[in-house]
């Protein structure tokens, strides 16, 4: 019998058998554990394995058919227009070819909840399974760190529901298809925000991303380096209503010899992600997309076009003024100018580095008294990265003085730090810079020497107009120390 249009080939038909029988095993383990459990007690033990394995191989029988399933139709789909639309990589995806792009924050959303019941799960049987075999040690109270974990991971994932029950799904809609390296990406994002709108403005961030997967079978893994990002933050009064909801414009310019998005390769992929966001009464509001970003051979940007994207930007940071700044600004004795900043830190990420911190160091001190080798000093060396980050999160301060003609910028944690002190005339420019990647990226104000040098005067701002006011202000002070005495 031959086999129909669009059914599974044979062998992924054979494999989710493989997976449905996977799951009926699994299904009888755990029934198995639980009668244990009931008939024996807790105190027996005997449960634990039957349970464990039964639940692990009931997950996994019943997910992978599904994902198996989900990876077909898209393929399906991909090879059905790219064969009506070859040459055109930005129209093999059907969302991309329709020109309006659903968020990924579902899917997100999904992979935290496995990852944190998973987590939850096993590290909390494991740690009553330790209690049990050694009641009263104080390794217990070490062991115990990894179910609290576990609990916070539980919060974010129940966060990121309530986001997407009270923001729904947002879609990118492409006005620039696709967008084109050495000319523009520009499009908005159609919201369903239908009440109130963001004080502090929407950060928009546009990156260029490689993921890089190695290793084999059980150890593989996967990284994420950005490659080329940018970032703005649009106003309140450039948001406007749409059908739906609030809508957010979308306009980058994108640089020539940036690489193209390009999945030819599953291990080795560069991807391009819009990523949104911005502070909500309650949930704040957060999406990403994937977008269609490529090389089609058109004329890079002019002059005047880039201009057009840009000249807004000091003219927003100008007209812009925060109401909790991360800077505050303040008189000398000697009528200078003192700015002064510390980071602005979440209660979930200081909670969070608090708990990491304290999770390395009860391991080091646990393998340390278990006599292992090597190991407590593999995690005594995270201890010390998590426990320097903690420092800066919570206890960096910096400061900027201008006064009679110098500029001193000074860096401290609890008290001790770096001092830079120079003339104004040396000062060639103040900017803002964004720095590191991903979800911990943050901006910077710097002070530029004629020299050539470019010293952090203050750090860790949440957003690129604060940055730009920042800079703004202690530019003005700047050239205000260069033309004499207030």
């Amino acid at each position: 019998m031959s086999q129909l249009k669009g059914d599974p080939p044979a062998p992924a038909r054979a494999l989710t058998f493989v997976f449905l029988a996977l799951a009926l095993l699994g299904a009888v383990g755990a029934f198995t554990g639980l009668r244990l459990l009931l008939r024996e007690g807790a105190a027996s033990k005997t449960f634990v394995g039957p349970l464990l394995t039964g639940t692990v191989l009931l997950a996994v029988g019943l997910v992978m058919p599904v994902v198996m399933a989900r990876v077909r139709a898209g393929r399906h789909a991909r090879e059905r227009l790219r064969a009506t639309r070859p040459g055109e990589p930005w129209a093999w995806r059907e969302d991309w070819a329709s020109g309006r792009i659903p968020g990924g924050g579902g899917a997100a959303t999904a992979g935290m909840w496995v990852f944190a019941l998973f987590w939850t799960g096993f590290t909390s049987l494991a740690a009553w399974l330790f209690y049990t075999d050694r009641p009263g040690e104080p390794a217990v109270y070490a062991v115990m760190i990894f179910p609290a974990i576990g609990v916070l991971l539980l919060v974010a994932a129940a966060r990121m529901t309530l986001q997407r029950r009270k923001y729904g799904r947002s879609h990118f809609v492409l006005q620039t298809n696709p967008g084109v390296i050495g000319r523009t990406l520009e499009g908005y994002v159609e919201t369903t925000i239908a009440d109130g709108v963001p004080e502090g403005g929407v950060e928009v961030r546009l990156a260029c991303v490689r993921r890089v997967t190695t290793g084999t079978r059980k150890n593989r893994s996967t990284s994420e380096r950005t490659l080329w990002q940018d970032h703005v933050t649009v106003p309140p009064l450039e948001l406007a209503r749409g059908f739906t909801g609030l809508r957010i414009p979308v306009a980058f310019a994108i640089p020539a010899g940036v690489r193209a998005c390009d999945d030819s390769n599953p291990d080795d992929e560069v991807l391009w992600r819009l990523s949104v966001s911005a502070a909500m009464p309650g949930v704040d509001y957060a999406e990403s997309f994937d977008v269609p970003v490529f090389d089609t051979g058109a004329t890079p940007l002019t002059g005047d076009e880039h201009e057009r994207l840009t000249r807004g930007r000091e003219a927003r940071a100008a007209a812009y003024v925060p109401e909790q700044p991360v800077m505050r600004m303040a008189t000398t004795p000697r009528g200078g100018t003192v700015f002064s900043g510390k980071p602005r830190v979440t209660v979930g990420a200081g909670v969070g580095m608090v708990v990491a911190t304290a999770a390395c160091w009860a391991g080091t001190w646990y393998l340390f008294d278990r006599g292992v080798p090597v190991a407590p000093y593999a995690v005594a060396f995270f201890g010390l990265l998590f426990t320097a980050g903690s420092l800066v999160a919570l206890f960096h301060r910096s400061s900027v003085t201008v006064e009679e003609g110098t500029v001193v910028i000074r860096h401290r944690i609890l008290g001790l730090g770096p001092t830079r002190r120079f003339a104004t005339a040396d000062v060639s420019r103040v900017f803002s810079e964004v720095v590191g990647e991903g979800n911990a990226q943050s901006w910077e104000v710097k002070v530029a020497t004629r020299a050539g040098q470019a010293y952090s005067a203050v750090a860790h701002m949440p957003t690129q107009i604060e940055a730009d006011w920042a800079a703004q202000q202690i530019r003005a002070a700047v050239d205000g120390a260069r033309s004499g005495p207030h």
